[in-house]
């Protein structure tokens, strides 16, 4: 999130430092998370919005920026999982409409390249299966790829939500997981898709 001041951390991997020239300007910080609703009550986007000084907009589209008027001077960061297409575009959005806009990339590499990966495969797979915390940004980001490119795609937290149904006539079955979701749960839940051949 942003501020003008110093050192903010919004991830485990990235930092942000926005520029003295936030100083004084009374500069909005706009902040881009993941999710349909509730999203200022997600820890991350709490978290980045307590180290702003200026006012702080949390937006998850352009039609929610439209509601608010920024100073000329805009410094943005993104939840660590958003999907970078919709980042960009409200970045470019407020490029379009404000005269200095800063954009500090927030998002994890490696969750760049889990959604890389997640979106080929699953233009691919016959069935995509994502496994993670249903409430997580990362996992509904990743099923939300999976789900562009392959409708038979399924979020699920443990083998137990595995319907064999779903497998039925299908060839190649995708499967990727949240950054956070234990090896040992993937493990369990492949040794069950294995045994439905």
């Amino acid at each position: 999130v942003l501020d003008k001041r110093d050192y903010k951390k919004t991830s485990q991997e990235s930092e942000a430092r926005v520029d003295s020239d936030f100083e004084d300007t009374g500069s909005f910080a706009v902040e881009t998370p993941t999710g349909k609703s509730k999203t200022a009550s997600v820890p991350e986007v709490k978290g980045v919005k307590s180290y702003v000084s200026t006012k702080a907009v949390v937006a998850l589209s352009i039609d929610d920026l439209k509601k608010h008027r920024f100073n000329s001077k805009i410094a943005v960061v993104s939840q660590t999982t958003r999907k970078m297409s919709e980042f960009l575009k409200v970045v470019n959005y407020l490029i379009e409409h404000y005269k200095e806009v800063r954009v500090f990339n927030t998002i994890c590499n490696a969750t760049f390249e889990n959604q890389d990966a997640a979106r080929e495969l699953s233009t691919e797979a016959d069935i995509m299966i994502v496994i993670g915390g249903k409430n997580s940004s990362n996992t509904k980001q990743l099923y939300s790829i999976c789900k562009d490119n392959c409708e038979d795609s399924h979020l699920i937290e443990s083998k137990e939500e595995l319907k064999k149904e779903w497998f039925e006539g299908k060839k190649l079955c995708g499967i990727t997981a949240g950054a956070s979701t234990p090896d040992w749960i993937i493990e369990e839940i492949i040794n069950v898709i294995i045994t439905y051949n």
